[in-house]
């Protein structure tokens, strides 16, 4: 009998000691913006199907939220059509979690991604920008993947792209038919060949509820279809640390992206704004931000707040309240740094078929008693209501979708500090804008542009 015991105490600590006997699964994998739509689109009809509120829209997702949001539906509540799409969705999920043979896993892989499009206007839609797929919903040509494993608990990616460049003065569209190969049809291959060979490259680290992403990729909030208000997908990506805490129904988000300071900013032609390689960097931007989400009454409605800043910086000083994950950015009274606005998301499920939703975002709003007053900005909002409508039978799907946008003409802006509020106060008279910038190279006139 004592011998029995020592073999099973020598597997139990092998067990533990030793993960080449079984290997780990890492739900550590963050899914892109682009790769998770048609996860969510599934899982938004599956919780409406449920009677519950859309899920979180709060994108890119570790495989771990992915796979808590799965979880909170009754598979055994669902119609037959409804299962199917359960089993495929949860398929797709798991495809993207990472098994782990060793202590520390490596993985390399590898992209194709061929894109063709046509045409009939060659004269007026030859800009990048005119095309419904621009360049930030364009696939690179080709990835070349570099994906560490730690555990269950740590992944990092580095993903070395191929791609055409974005830049207006590229002709594309000036014939009938166009790809995304550089150096094809009207595209130069040593003039249009994108430099920024890594457009997601990040580390991730989390567990079953929990996970922070450091590092670049792109960023999506909200349901909406035609983009959303506070932080949409209109950049290919951006540079950031994002904090995620999730459970069955609330989930908190901190989020601080980082940009160049607009005095970086030189125009030189029109709104072509560029700098040359050797300029320095001068100061930095960023955006930092809260959000809160959770459903509620029986989880049909769900609701989510969330509070930004916008804060700017010439000699890149910064006030160390602007990282605390917790704080009232309102509470920041430095009108020469900070630009702070805030935006609640609304949702809910009429049905098993039907979702309403909304969005509202505040960049300022004037109360009546300083409607007079000449150094304030106008209002600046924005308003987005939609409805989302399944129809599914044993056969197919189909998603009905309606929404409506309205913004203000100053959303987004701010006084640039040259008409009744002294530039001295306002960054030399730049204002704190939530518009931002990303730097690229050019081959065409060898700068960095500011896009």
């Amino acid at each position: 009998m004592k011998k029995y015991k020592i073999i099973l105490l020598f597997l139990f600590i092998l067990t533990l000691f030793n993960n080449n006997i079984f290997a780990i699964e890492n739900y550590q994998y963050i899914v892109s913006v682009d790769n998770s739509k048609e996860i969510i689109n599934i899982l938004s009809h599956l919780y409406i199907k449920s009677n519950f509120a859309l899920p979180s829209m709060s994108a890119p997702y570790s495989v771990a939220e992915l796979k808590n949001i799965l979880k909170q539906i009754d598979y055994n509540s669902l119609d037959d059509y409804s299962k199917k799409n359960y089993d495929y969705v949860n398929k797709k999920i798991l495809f993207y979690s990472k098994d782990v043979k060793e202590n520390v896993d490596f993985f390399i892989g590898a992209e194709l991604n061929f894109e063709g499009y046509s045409h009939t206007n060659t004269t007026d839609f030859i800009e990048r920008d005119s095309w419904f797929r621009g360049w930030t919903n364009q696939e690179n040509l080709f990835n070349f993947n570099l994906e560490f494993l730690g555990g269950d608990f740590a992944y990092a990616l580095s993903s070395i792209s191929f791609g055409v460049a974005r830049l207006n003065d590229i002709p594309f569209g000036s014939s009938i038919y166009q790809t995304n190969i550089p150096g094809y049809i009207d595209l130069d291959f040593n003039r249009d060949t994108n430099s920024i060979i890594s457009q997601r490259a990040f580390a991730s680290f989390g567990g079953t509820n929990w996970n922070i992403q450091i590092g670049r990729d792109k960023l999506n909030w909200g349901a909406g279809l035609s983009g959303n208000l506070l932080l949409s997908d209109n950049l290919k990506y951006q540079d950031f640390t994002k904090f995620t805490m999730f459970g069955d129904k609330y989930k908190y988000t901190y989020l601080a992206s980082f940009f160049p300071h607009q005095l970086n900013y030189i125009k030189t032609d029109g709104f072509n704004l560029n700098t040359t390689q050797l300029d320095p960097i001068v100061g930095f931007s960023m955006f930092v931000v809260h959000k809160f989400e959770g459903r509620s009454f029986n989880n049909r409605l769900g609701w989510s707040f969330a509070e930004g800043l916008m804060y700017a910086s010439e000699d890149s000083s910064i006030d160390a309240n602007a990282f605390n994950p917790m704080l009232s950015y309102h509470s920041l009274f430095y009108k020469a740094n900070c630009n702070s606005i805030i935006s609640l998301d609304l949702d809910y499920t009429i049905n098993s078929s039907t979702n309403i939703y909304s969005q509202i975002v505040i960049d300022d709003l004037v109360v009546p008693s300083l409607e007079t007053s000449s150094i304030y900005s106008p209002n600046s909002f924005g308003i987005m209501l939609g409805a989302k409508h399944f129809y599914s039978d044993k056969l197919f799907s189909l998603l009905s979708n309606i929404e409506f946008v309205y913004t203000t003409p100053y959303l987004y802006l701010r006084n640039d500090g040259k008409s009744s509020i002294s530039s001295d106060t306002m960054q030399d008279g730049y204002g704190i804008n939530f518009i931002v910038a990303l730097r690229e190279f050019s081959n065409t006139s060898t700068y960095s542009g500011i896009t």
